[in-house]
């Protein structure tokens, strides 16, 4: 990069958020000096190298603006998109009828980001006994035997995918509801949030009543600490 930059090559860093699990809890040391290593190089490129910075939401910007401080490149702000002629609930998939399916999609979990799967367990734990009709968690991703046996419930079943090629994942979001929540939220911070549990069986039974027919169907919760 330094070398490209001496050419004359213009740099546009996209930034997301950093690493930041490893400072809430312990994630081993090796997962600690990738994290602050990660962080380093990044922090680096937006000081000295970029050209012009990318950053993929206002949080994220105010994040590093806090953590690092402001930089000499401009910057702007620019949100991820989604073709929603590609993910969509139309399509040959389904959504069960009998029961409500919330999925959770991620890479790989673990190294201090299973912490997000033990929430959505409880969530959907806590949804399956407001709601109507059962509540089921479908995991996409890749997950050891351990963890899989610490998220064991005896409440609501949980389906184990595996990793998820990319062509086939706008098949599986057609047969699920959205959940979108902080992984650093612990399953006690969800139990006492009513405007949470409100918001979910709200939304769940609208999208039960309507049908969602034609319509892109997400549930996000946004819970402010």
């Amino acid at each position: 990069m330094i070398r490209a930059r001496r050419r004359g090559v213009r740099i546009v860093q996209r930034l997301n958020g950093m690493n930041w699990v490893h400072k809430q809890k312990y994630t081993g040391v090796r997962h600690y000096v990738r994290a602050e290593y990660g962080n380093w190089i990044l922090s680096t490129i937006r000081r000295s190298l970029a050209d012009r910075i990318v950053y993929q939401s206002q949080f994220t910007q105010n994040w590093w603006l806090r953590a690092y401080g402001p930089v000499k490149a401009p910057c702007t702000v620019i949100y991820n998109g989604v073709n929603l002629d590609q993910y969509s609930p139309l399509g040959a998939s389904a959504r069960p009828t009998d029961h409500y399916r919330m999925l959770l999609v991620e890479g790989h979990l673990g190294g201090g980001y299973e912490q997000g799967l033990l929430t959505a367990v409880k969530a959907a734990e806590m949804l399956n006994q407001r709601l109507d009709k059962p509540v089921e968690l479908m995991v996409a991703g890749e997950s050891s035997t351990a963890l899989q046996r610490q998220a064991c419930s005896d409440q609501i079943n949980v389906i184990w995918r595996g990793v998820v090629k990319r062509d086939d994942i706008p098949e599986s979001t057609a047969r699920h509801i959205f959940c979108s929540l902080p992984i650093s939220m612990q399953p006690a911070q969800i139990q006492s949030s009513k405007r949470w549990l409100r918001t979910a069986c709200r939304r769940l039974r609208y999208w039960s009543i309507a049908g969602v027919i034609g319509k892109w169907c997400r549930l996000r919760c946004f819970i402010r600490r």
